[in-house]
């Protein structure tokens, strides 16, 4: 029991986060909710096949050069369309956003199958 810590102590650590989890769970839900609106209701699919487009340098950043025309390959320029976070693709985005949906289908109580490269495809988002 060195610094207090007790096998109380760290069971009410762990269901914390679990109810911390809960929480994040729900305003996860809630945004997901909103954007397959907003997805829907602003055509953002089409858009996102329009934006400029730009490859990606050797060191990782992006090009300042864009492509003659959207490249589905390329991610969207960034610095055409600030305050955009990260250059990623379009097929990107609607992966994330397809990913979204399947945790809210989770949480509406449907079966849900495996979401191949789901992990990576949350740390392309990130940068991780």
């Amino acid at each position: 029991m060195a610094n207090g810590v007790t096998p109380n102590t760290q069971v009410i650590s762990v269901v914390n986060q679990i109810i911390t989890n809960a929480q994040l769970m729900i305003q996860l839900y809630d945004s997901v909710a909103k954007i397959a609106g907003q997805w829907n209701d602003d055509t953002v699919a089409t858009y996102l096949a329009s934006f400029n487009t730009a490859p990606l340098n050797a060191d990782g950043t992006q090009s300042s050069v864009q492509d003659a025309t959207p490249n589905s390959a390329h991610p969207i320029q960034a610095s055409a369309y600030a305050p955009l976070l990260r250059p990623l693709t379009a097929t990107q985005i609607t992966q994330m956003k397809s990913l979204g949906d399947a945790f809210k289908s989770l949480m509406d109580g449907n079966a849900v199958s495996a979401f191949t490269g789901a992990h990576a495809i949350a740390d392309a988002a990130v940068g991780g």
